[in-house]
Formats: C-alpha cells, structure tokens, sequence
C-alpha cells in the first residue's frame, strides 16, 4: 500500500520528465501490425517454449490436434534463421534488440513474420546470418538469391520454389530486416 513509483525503472520512464521512454527498435516498425520487442535474442528463443509449456496443450485440445504444431520452426525455417545457436553463440555481441512482427494473428494459416534487428555490430551479425543461409542452401539446393528493388530500396531476395524458405533481407544503418513477404519487407 505504499507509494510504489520509487519501484519503477528508471529505464521504463525518463526520470526528468516522467514521461515513457520509445525504444529506438520501436521507431521502424510499422503502426498496423502485431508487435513484440524482445531486450535480447535469449528471450526471442524462450518466448516459444514457455507458450508451449503453458499454452501447448489447450491449444491442441481446442484444436483436436494430438502433437506439436511446429510453427516456430515452419517461420525459422522459411527464412533460414537458428535463433537457438545464434543466441548462445555470438547472439549478445551482434544485436542490442530484436522485434518479431505479424501482419495478423493468423500464425497457423501463414502470415507476413519479419524480425527487426537492431545491430550492435552488424558486420557480426551479417556474417552469422549468412552462415544460416548457407546452412540451408546445403539442404535446399533449389535455394536462389536475387536482388530486387522494392520501394527505392535494393533488398535480398532468397527463395525456393516452393516458399520453404522465402527471405526478403534489408539492412539500413543499425537495422537489419528479415520477412518471410515482399509486401511487409516495403512497410
């Protein structure tokens, strides 16, 4: 019952003005769309995990399917990303933040999904991400990369035929984008 605003972070308010502080990762992802900002690429990779582990089996119930749904995997799949590695590895030294981003909730049915980095050293994570590319290029050898330009901007394009892997990479300043769509890759 006491006054709990001595509780509150600094990093939550800005101590001056008491008004919220706007994260930098914040400021380049689109107004429409679901969004979830994650301090870390460790709390990327326990996100799935703990919704399985609480949520798994209502969701299979609801659904009246008997296992996993294997969506987390579908998504690092599709644009050839191994969070679990990465994360362990050199996850801390190559990015400050990260936001995974839906065009709409439907994640069962397939979505527009881009993860927003903000770099902490992007030649690091360019680097570990191309690695992941090549990783499944070795699995993939239908995988082709092209250069397209969508809206002035020169992205990379990696896709196989079939849209198993299909990923739309762009890199500006400190922010490096991955999407699974051309359209959300534009925004």
């Amino acid at each position: 019952q006491g006054d709990w605003s001595s509780d509150v972070c600094s990093s939550d308010l800005d101590s001056v003005q008491g008004t919220p502080v706007i994260s930098p990762l914040s400021t380049v992802v689109p107004a429409d769309v679901l969004a979830v900002e994650f301090a870390s690429l460790k709390d990327v990779i326990q996100l799935p995990r703990l919704l399985d582990k609480r949520l798994g089996q209502i969701l299979r119930i609801a659904e009246g399917t008997g296992g996993p749904n294997y969506l987390i995997e579908r998504y690092r799949n599709q644009l050839a990303i191994e969070l679990d590695g990465f994360a362990e590895t050199v996850g801390q030294f190559a990015v400050k933040s990260v936001a995974v981003v839906l065009g709409d909730p439907y994640l069962r049915e397939g979505t527009d999904l881009s993860m927003i980095f903000r770099a902490e050293n992007q030649a690091l994570l360019a680097s570990v991400l191309a690695n992941h590319l090549a990783r499944a290029k070795a699995r993939h050898s239908d995988l082709v990369n092209t250069q397209e330009r969508i809206f002035g901007e020169s992205v990379t394009v990696n896709a196989t035929p079939d849209s198993s892997i299909k990923r739309f990479e762009y890199a500006n300043g400190e922010y490096r984008i991955l999407s699974n769509s051309r359209s959300a890759i534009g925004r």
